[in-house]
């Protein structure tokens, strides 16, 4: 059991590799955008499912005069959570007696509050009010293209078609636009965000949409927030901040409903789902932060040192990558031209799919002494839509280690995670005829991906190479991350083969063999094999990787030997 999962392990982070060396190439290539502003797109993460579920369900219940929708900045304001208790206090003490309800979610972009409003959370509410803050995820910390940068024209469109949504499902609504608020986590966006407001504030007709900007009462003439206006992020508010808001918010709420009432019938807060379900014992969050240098000393062996695919344009001037050199007997991590010492902290499952919900984390893993956090990213998140990537949530989490000195190594949740596929995309999972699935005994699929298929490898392969070509533009000079695992996890529970047509023909090729030494050169094993598809898609890169092993020896167990099976039936 044991060897077959170390094959194929070692089978799927081959093919990978090699994948991603014939797809990555120097910065000619275009880096995949994701898809436009006023596209509806819903979170693939399984949190965000859960609130979108809970959002719908608080749409229905009570009465809600004022309803707030925007990112997390509205959502923070509003919410049941415990760290963010001081906020409600706030948003009580200013909203009492309107019967206010906040529809805010963490981190979503304009096509996600388009999804969300399409699909339920404002059916049948019929606000008399709509205050909506929208578009700095969309925005993101990168610096401005230049005067013509194309998330103006976009992200104005995005506001456009929440504005338009909200008309038709709540035509009685006066719409409350707010301009989007400074962020200064990067100055050099404040030229994008001022024109973008420029722009939705042309919107307004003074009636049924106005147009709101306290950007004046929140910072200076540059962006800057005034003192205490926001948190330590730089970018979402802080009970002063929020303060400000509320008293431009209070008179126009007065103007069309009148003074607050004594009694207030909106719907109870809500809180991020993956607090609660963390007391049910859900992995959606707080970090392992137990599985400390033995976990990262054994990944340097299973990943793929960015100085392999971070591909450099010839004379460029630019600080070498991360790398392993040998000095002496010993093996080093070498970052910055310096030897590095990983000393790790190693995330839950689920608790990165949220820049918002690892806000307060950060500093509890710096607080260790750590220098490193392992992280896993996810396929589905990363291309939710098949050919569209959105890095928005790899952006954050970077920005988020580096104001907080650490380092990073992705762990790639895609295919398989403890052999199972439950991160990979729901247009693959979808879609079993073009991905196939593992099979178990009686011939029943199983939520595996086979290893078999070449449209199961190539789809993981092309996100990954695409990830990794993003991590080259974002990180080329900083380094902070240092490096990244293929693939986690990688095996087949409870059966520990595919049965099926092409195992079959695989084992049917394969001679019963027994090698106890370590296998040094590739083609003393190749000899072993015969099999076209199998030699030249899976055996090969497998043994090549093997062969640079000097630890490895490889005993085939049954499965891999010629026991019985033929290329149709397999006993």
């Amino acid at each position: 059991m044991k060897n077959q999962r170390a094959v194929l392990r070692i089978i799927v982070l081959s093919l990978l590799l090699v994948h991603a060396a014939t797809i990555v190439r120097p910065a000619q290539m275009p880096v995949s955008k994701p898809g436009a502003a006023d596209e509806p797109s819903p979170r693939a993460d399984r949190n965000s499912m859960l609130a979108h579920s809970e959002l719908v369900q608080k749409a229905k219940q009570g009465r809600i005069d004022v309803y707030f929708e925007g990112d997390s900045i509205t959502r923070r304001w509003g919410t049941s959570d415990e760290q963010y208790k001081h906020f409600l206090a706030n948003w009580q003490k200013n909203f009492f007696g309107w019967n206010a309800a906040n529809f805010g979610w963490g981190g979503d972009t304009t096509q996600n509050i388009l999804w969300r409003l399409n699909n339920g959370e404002l059916d049948n509410v019929n606000p008399r009010i709509i205050v909506l803050l929208a578009g700095t995820n969309n925005v993101g910390n990168n610096s401005t293209q230049g005067n013509d940068d194309p998330r103006i024209k976009d992200i104005t469109r995005g506001i456009k078609a929440i504005l338009d949504v909200c008309r038709r499902k709540a035509p009685s609504a006066t719409i409350v636009l707010m301009g989007i608020f400074p962020r200064n986590d990067n100055m050099l966006v404040m030229p994008i965000i001022n024109e973008i407001n420029q722009r939705i504030a042309k919107f307004a007709d003074g009636k049924k949409i106005r147009y709101l900007n306290i950007n004046d009462k929140l910072a200076d003439s540059d962006g800057r927030f005034f003192e205490r206006m926001a948190n330590k992020d730089e970018l979402h508010l802080d009970v002063k901040g929020y303060q400000v808001w509320a008293d431009a918010l209070k008179p126009v709420f007065t103007e069309l409903l009148g003074p607050p009432a004594k009694e207030d019938h909106a719907p109870p807060p809500t809180g991020d789902p993956s607090v609660k379900n963390r007391s049910t014992g859900q992995d959606y969050g707080p970090p392992n932060i137990n599985k400390l240098n033995q976990h990262a000393v054994a990944l340097i062996t299973t990943v793929a040192i960015l100085a392999s695919c971070f591909t450099r344009n010839a004379g460029a001037q630019q600080s070498r990558p991360p790398y392993l050199r040998k000095h002496g007997s010993a093996t080093q991590l070498v970052v910055d031209d310096k030897p590095f010492l990983v000393l790790a902290g190693e995330l839950g499952n689920s608790s990165s799919s949220s820049v918002e919900y690892m806000l307060p984390i950060w500093p509890k893993l710096a607080s260790l002494n750590l220098n490193t956090v392992l992280m896993p990213v996810y396929w589905e998140l990363i291309e939710p839509t098949e050919g569209k990537y959105d890095f928005t949530l790899v952006d954050g989490l970077i920005q988020d280690a580096r104001k907080h000195n650490l380092h990073l190594v992705p762990l790639w949740f895609a295919s398989w995670k403890n052999s199972m596929s439950c991160y990979a995309p729901a247009w693959v999972k979808r879609n079993q005829e073009r991905f196939p699935r593992s099979q178990d005994k009686a011939g029943a699929g199983m939520e595996i991906l086979s290893p078999f298929s070449k449209e199961n490898l190539e789809a993981d392969a092309r996100a990954f190479a695409a990830f990794m070509r993003h991590l080259r533009e974002v990180d080329t000079n900083e380094h902070t991350v240092i490096m990244v695992q293929v693939e986690n996890e990688i095996g087949s529970h409870p059966w520990r083969r595919r049965y099926c047509r092409e195992q079959c023909e695989w084992s049917a090729s394969v001679s019963c063999v027994s090698i106890s030494k370590p296998m040094r050169r590739w083609k003393a094993m190749e000899a072993l094999f015969t099999g076209d598809v199998m030699q030249r898609t899976v055996l090969r890169p497998f043994l090549r990787a093997a062969s640079k092993n000097r630890s490895y020896s490889f005993r085939p167990s049954p499965p891999f030997r010629r026991s019985g099976c033929t290329p149709t039936k397999c006993m």
